[in-house]
């Protein structure tokens, strides 16, 4: 009887286990780094940031610094908010690490992907399409290419 007991004990723990364990795995975002294979282009040109692109989660993730001044943004980062300000002459945006929501001109809008920091660089990423769209630039996605196109 007791053993009977234990290894139902055992078989508890160890189901127990494999559904937390799947449930980590199924809950951490897809990041797939595919800088060699993503290419970005403003106006035509090829832009390079000290970040390479990061695909996560089906979605383009790009260094908020760079794509805020591409696109002649001014910025300001706030680390104990852990909030990303960008401004030109018609928009303003903040963003916050962590959430899918953005304030644009003073509106909340929900975004499909969330800006993170990526732990090895300690960069922060944001999605493109988003970025670039609200401040004004046309952003379209080339899948066979792996090909972002920014037009302002």
């Amino acid at each position: 009887m007791k053993k009977s007991k234990k290894a139902k004990s055992w078989i508890i723990v160890v189901m127990i286990f494999i559904l937390t364990s799947t449930s980590t795995i199924l809950a951490t975002p897809t990041t797939v780094n595919a800088s060699s294979e993503i290419t970005i282009l403003h106006n035509g040109r090829p832009v390079t940031f000290d970040q390479p692109p990061i695909m996560r989660n089906n979605r383009v993730m790009v260094p908020f610094r760079g794509l805020f001044e591409l696109l002649g943004a001014e910025i300001e980062w706030n680390p104990h908010t852990q909030q990303i300000f960008g401004s030109t002459d018609t928009n303003s945006i903040t963003l916050t690490i962590g959430t899918h929501i953005a304030i644009v001109n003073g509106v909340e809008h929900f975004m499909d992907a969330q800006p993170f920091i990526v732990p090895e660089t300690g960069r922060t990423l944001v999605p493109i399409r988003f970025v670039g769209e609200t401040l004004g630039a046309r952003v379209t996605w080339d899948p066979v290419a792996r090909r972002v196109c920014i037009n302002s």
